[in-house]
């Protein structure tokens, strides 16, 4: 058959590993919770880096999971069946995707650059202090402030409701936000 129509198999491949992404999401967000109660106070500003790192690669994982456009090398098309491919275009989905994904690489670079920083002594290599290190702190700001420009493109291109129901959302619940984590806000 000289056809480019998906079997049924390959269909009920794509819908496991849904659900094997659900899992892992579900999984992620209990380690989040993890992070967040632990009342160690040893760790108390690691845990600051740990709980971004691990709110990043959940991010990750959910936006890879619940997108995943499928590429057709015959045709040279790409496809997704899900809701996330009626909001937003592959070039915004791609932007999100280097995003996320750069996020992880920093956040893992910040919580190793911190162990090293309390383990090591003053002058080991990757131990920034001086001018170095406020030039690692402008770095570091400069790639927020463009994942932040990012998001703000990829919010701003999404229809009205979704983006005022999710700025109503922040709203009302910022005060259970505030109650849970005071120690990431100070």
């Amino acid at each position: 058959m000289n056809s480019t129509e998906l079997s049924a198999h390959f269909h009920s491949v794509i819908a496991f590993a849904h659900h094997i992404g659900l899992i892992f999401f579900v999984f992620n967000l209990l380690v989040c919770v993890l992070v967040i109660v632990n009342t160690d106070s040893r760790g108390l500003a690691y845990r600051k880096y740990l709980f971004s790192l691990q709110l990043s690669s959940t991010l990750t994982d959910f936006i890879t999971n619940a997108y995943s456009p499928f590429m057709l090398f015959n045709c040279r098309v790409f496809y997704s069946q899900v809701a996330f491919a009626k909001l937003f275009t592959f070039q915004s989905v791609m932007n999100i995707y280097f995003t996320c994904f750069f996020s992880v690489i920093f956040t893992y670079f910040c919580c190793v650059y911190y162990r090293r920083n309390l383990m090591l002594p003053r002058d080991a290599f990757f131990c920034f202090h001086g001018s170095a290190y406020i030039i690692f702190l402008a770095s570091a700001q400069l790639f927020i402030l463009g994942i932040l420009c990012i998001v703000f493109y990829v919010v701003s291109s999404l229809p009205a409701p979704i983006e005022v129901s999710f700025v109503l959302f922040l709203l009302r619940n910022v005060q259970n936000v505030r109650k849970y984590l005071h120690w990431l806000i100070g």
